[in-house]
């Protein structure tokens, strides 16, 4: 093999490494699409390399039968789901998340695999962290009392700390542990402290929790010299913060310097998000119906919702269930025992095929992740999940003792049949995934037209949008909308009907929706079909029963009834 073609693979990691921190920075659905698409053309090139090269020969590995059953669990939450829409985009999500891993741990050249991605990482968190930098000079404009947010290019600021602290520990790990050449040095030390000055700018106190966990494996590893020191600087910080957020510490405390918005409301989600998974405990809601689900769960009036729980374990187990989360525990713990396998052969091994630093680097990382994951939903982003899989396919394929199995080889005759049968089933997935985009591009048009107050033209748009994605109901609900505003001007009964259409349709596709029922009782109550609206506020309250606002709504309809 060519060493263009031995680089090849490695080079589409990396740029699916860098790229996938730029996805917040475009349209969601947009980046999301791009990412999958791009991790399937990488599926897709292994693929016909292994065809046309008769290389049938894959690892196997001791993860691959709790992953096959985690992607079983996922495929019976998509079809339970009740919310379909953003269920499907997820499992194809995590499903080329999984195929990336694959095809880290399925490359032969696993040292050129892990060096590029370990240097995409570290040159990334670089990149993030001085635009983060600039971010804080330009909005802040002072690093001693940073009171606004800084994101970089990350949906908010906690991630863009979580991110740097892998930056971080993987620095410290080869710095610490390799013997390392000058160049290699003066690079690590600028990502390092490039690194850590975009860790403060960011403000987030979940990186801290993150930054705490991973240093803790680095100063065990060290040894017990350096983990006693790590313990009384960990001690000292932990009594530095208690005095800053008591109400001494307040008074000489500058103004912000504690806040972080995200903090708040944690506590009330996790106990809430509790009594959810209580309801549905084996198989859970379906993936990505977090959202539609909490609201009858919220106590919080002023929060319209919230999209995920703060925490990924607790997110697993209202979604995906219970049994998802023993799956996703036992591939943490059979995770942790590879990775404890690569640092112990490597104090013994005075030849590794995996560096200490790098092996220990790595170890600090996956614990930075998880640790945040405790706090934040960190995972449902793509850059740290993208991050995540790579070094643990970078464990899994070097502590991997599994042998070579090889499939049946494609006679010739065949090869050219499967490869067009493969390369159709490539051409409509990427349909499918770019339906939504071209429905994406007519729903923003119309709401260009809705600005401009051209509503006939609006509503033209979204019927557009509809017919490429009609499982999407924001755009039903902003058509109906748009109907019955064009209703009023015009007083046409018949776009009255067609936002009772809509919203209907809404509720129908998603019932346990309140914000769609709410939409329909309150149509109903416009109209005076105030027996209809009573019936959906009655359902409302049974869905969100600690929201004061839909009891006072409910409570003024039903005495204007009576």
């Amino acid at each position: 093999m060519s060493e263009k073609n031995r680089n090849l693979f490695p080079i589409l990691i990396s740029i699916i490494l860098f790229a996938s921190v730029l996805i917040p920075r475009i349209s969601h659905l947009l980046g999301d699409t791009l990412l999958i698409i791009s991790i399937l053309f990488v599926l897709l090139l292994q693929f016909f390399k292994k065809t046309w090269d008769d290389d049938y020969h894959t690892k196997s590995t001791t993860v691959d039968l709790p992953i096959l059953l985690l992607v079983f669990l996922v495929i019976v939450s998509l079809v339970r789901s009740l919310n379909f829409h953003d269920s499907l985009r997820e499992t194809l999500k995590v499903i080329s998340y999984i195929i990336l891993f694959f095809v880290i741990v399925q490359y032969k050249d696993k040292e050129k695999m892990a060096k590029i991605i370990i240097r995409t990482v570290l040159i990334t968190g670089f990149f993030v962290a001085v635009y983060g930098i600039y971010e804080h000079i330009a909005i802040v404009k002072s690093f001693w009392y940073p009171r606004q947010m800084v994101y970089s290019t990350f949906p908010n600021p906690n991630h863009f700390g979580g991110y740097l602290v892998v930056s971080i520990v993987l620095s410290l790990g080869l710095l610490l542990f390799n013997s390392l050449k000058r160049k290699e040095r003066i690079f690590l030390t600028v990502v390092l402290i490039t690194s850590f000055v975009g860790l403060y700018s960011s403000n987030s106190k979940g990186a801290l929790l993150s930054l705490a966990a991973s240093l803790f494996a680095l100063a065990a590893v060290k040894g017990r010299k350096y983990f006693k020191i790590y313990m009384g600087l960990v001690i000292s910080l932990s009594l530095i913060v208690i005095f800053l957020i008591s109400p001494v510490g307040r008074q000489v405390t500058p103004q912000g310097f504690m806040s972080d918005p995200y903090m708040y409301g944690r506590i009330p989600l996790w106990g809430e998000t509790l009594r959810y998974i209580s309801d549905y405990p084996f198989l859970g809601t379906g993936i990505a119906t977090f959202k539609d689900y909490y609201p009858q769960y919220k106590s919080m009036a002023g929060m319209r919702s919230a999209e995920f729980a703060h925490n990924e374990f607790l997110n697993i187990s209202a979604e995906l269930g219970l049994f998802t989360l023993i799956v996703v525990v036992w591939l943490l713990v059979i995770l942790f025992k590879r990775m404890l396998i690569l640092v112990k052969s490597n104090k013994q091994s005075e030849a590794p095929v995996l560096s200490k630093g790098l092996s220990v680097g790595i170890l600090a990382a996956i614990i930075a992740i998880l640790a945040q994951s405790l706090v934040e939903f960190n995972m449902h982003t793509p850059g740290i999940a993208v991050v995540f899989l790579s070094l643990t396919g970078i464990v899994i394929s070097f502590s991997s003792s599994g042998g070579q199995k090889s499939s049946n080889p494609f006679k010739k005759s065949k090869k050219i049949i499967v490869s067009i049968i493969v390369v159709t089933g490539f051409v409509l997935l990427l349909v499918l995934l770019v339906m939504p985009l071209i429905a994406d591009h007519h729903a923003r048009e119309g709401h260009l037209y809705q600005h401009k107050k051209d509503y006939l033209r609006a509503i033209k748009e979204y019927e557009k949008a509809i017919k490429f994605n009609p499982l999407f109901t924001p755009y039903r609900e902003r058509l109906g909308d748009l109907y019955l505003i064009e209703g009023k001007i015009l007083e046409d009964e018949n776009f009255i009907f067609g936002a009772y259409y809509e919203y209907n349709k809404c509720v129908k596709m998603y019932p346990r929706n309140v914000f769609y029922r709410l939409k329909l009782a309150r149509f109903y109550k416009k109209h005076g079909a105030l027996d209809k609206a009573l019936e959906q506020y009655q359902h409302i309250i049974e869905l969100a029963p600690n929201v004061e606002a839909f009891q006072q709504e409910y409570e003024g309809l039903r005495k204007e009834v009576e």
